[in-house]
């Protein structure tokens, strides 16, 4: 048996044993996780997946529209739309190189989550809204555009480039199926999203429920639950720093970085969505630790300025 194979068997039986010593804690998680997904998750990714899926078989593969697409989706609509932008364009057009460079910083945290769950419900006495949106958006659009700058410079040496070359590049790109209709472009899309929206609801009701032992195994070190939690699940995590007795802040700085990172939950809910994509789940996650780090200095300089 592989070493990886058992630690997961190990984990397993840890979560099982706690199932069965504290079957409530459990239940009261897999609440929390099925109520987060079926009223707030579900009713916002379904239609911004179902429009995804079915615009990535339609874009053209030279198509510029398809990236600013990804990045637009992934701003606007949130934890996990950016990612399953980037694996269906890649699925379509496996040539590509620039959705895995860019996955990591277009897949964050929607507006309408920034505002109406982070901002409204924990820090709207701490800091005014624009400052908070700069904090969260300056690095991924900062990280976005040297990674466009850097793909941009290497596209213009390739064009300068012998016709050899250039015409080996154009061979190479997939063409898109001249016969595919809106009914077929649909069913796929629908398909798509009802598998992937399932998925994360798994996801979400676990990390949920793990989240939920943190707190009690921990109850008498508020700052290690804290960290856990953080590191754990977004949503929860939020919730949990902005209970802390931790100065204001802090507690915006830690709440910045949560949300830049996105948990282990967001982690996993990614993977489900590129896991057939051929996209590194190892390099998304190594671009969401250069997010957080950039999130944790740009909160730190803003909040004294």
């Amino acid at each position: 048996m592989k070493n990886s194979n058992r630690k997961i068997i190990i984990i397993l039986l840890l979560f099982f044993i706690g199932f069965i010593l504290s079957p409530s804690i459990a239940f009261q998680g897999a609440t929390t996780g099925l109520v987060l997904w079926a009223l707030k998750v579900l009713p916002a990714l379904f239609p911004a997946m179902l429009i995804t899926s079915c615009m990535m078989q339609l874009l053209p593969s030279e198509s510029k529209f398809a990236y600013g697409y990804m990045i637009l989706s992934g701003i606007f609509c949130g934890y996990p739309v950016g990612a399953f932008s980037c694996a269906q364009y890649h699925l379509s057009h496996p040539n590509e190189t620039l959705c895995q460079k860019i996955m990591g910083y277009c897949n964050i945290s929607g507006s309408a989550f920034v505002i109406n769950y982070i901002y409204y419900h924990f820090m709207q006495s701490h800091i005014p809204l624009w400052k908070l949106m700069l904090i969260i958006y300056i690095p991924p659009i900062l990280l976005l555009c040297i990674v466009l700058l850097r793909s941009f410079m290497q596209i213009k040496k390739e064009k300068s480039g012998s016709n050899l070359s250039k015409q080996s590049i154009k061979v190479t790109v997939p063409d898109k199926n001249p016969h595919q209709d809106f009914a077929e472009i649909f069913y796929i899309g629908v398909n798509t999203a009802v598998e992937n929206s399932l998925k994360l609801g798994g996801y979400i009701v676990f990390f949920s429920c793990l989240s939920n032992y943190f707190i009690y195994i921990f109850s008498n070190h508020h700052m290690i639950s804290v960290i856990l939690c953080g590191i754990t699940e977004i949503t929860s995590g939020i919730q949990i720093i902005s209970e802390s007795m931790l100065s204001p802040m802090l507690t915006l700085i830690l709440i910045c970085a949560v949300n830049a990172f996105g948990g282990l939950s967001t982690i996993m809910q990614t993977f489900a969505v590129i896991n057939k994509s051929g996209l590194s789940i190892k390099k998304y996650i190594y671009q969401k630790l250069l997010i957080t780090t950039i999130t944790i200095m740009t909160a730190t300089a803003l909040i004294y300025v």
